[in-house]
C-alpha cells in the first residue's frame, strides 16, 4: 500500500515545487539574457569580419595605386633622363655652331654672363 505523505511532507513538497519553478524561472532569464548577449556578440563579430574585408580590399588597392605611381615615376625619370641628353645635345650643337660664326672668346664672355645671371 503507497505510503500517504503527511500534511508536512506534503507542504514541504510544495514548497521546494515552489522553490524549483523560482530557480527554474531564474535560469530561464538567465539564458534568455545570455542568447541576447551571444546574438549581440555575433553582429558585432560580423560587423568587424565585414569591416576586416572592406579594410584588406582597401590595402589591396592601396598597393595596385602605389605600384602604378611607382612605374609612372619610372617612366618619368626615363623621360627625363633623355630630355635632358636631347637638351645637352642641343646646347652642344648651339656652342658648336656659335663657335664656327663668332669664335670661342665671344663665347666664353656670353656664357659667363649667363652664369653670372643664373648665380644672381
Amino acid at each position: 500500500m503507497p505510503h500517504e505523505p503527511t500534511s508536512a511532507e506534503y507542504q514541504h513538497l510544495l514548497d521546494e515545487n515552489d522553490a524549483l519553478r523560482r530557480d527554474n524561472v531564474l535560469l530561464r532569464n538567465e539564458l534568455k539574457s545570455k542568447d541576447q548577449t551571444i546574438d549581440q556578440l555575433e553582429l558585432k563579430d560580423r560587423a568587424r569580419a565585414e569591416r576586416m574585408g572592406d579594410l584588406h580590399e582597401q590595402i589591396y588597392q592601396l598597393g595596385v595605386t602605389k605600384w602604378d605611381l611607382e612605374a609612372e615615376v619610372r617612366n618619368l625619370k626615363l623621360d627625363k633622363e633623355r630630355l635632358l641628353e636631347s637638351l645637352t645635345e642641343k646646347q652642344q650643337y648651339i656652342i658648336d655652331k656659335l663657335h664656327q660664326q663668332v669664335g670661342p672668346d665671344i663665347l666664353g664672355e656670353v656664357l659667363e654672363r649667363a652664369r653670372s645671371k643664373l648665380d644672381h
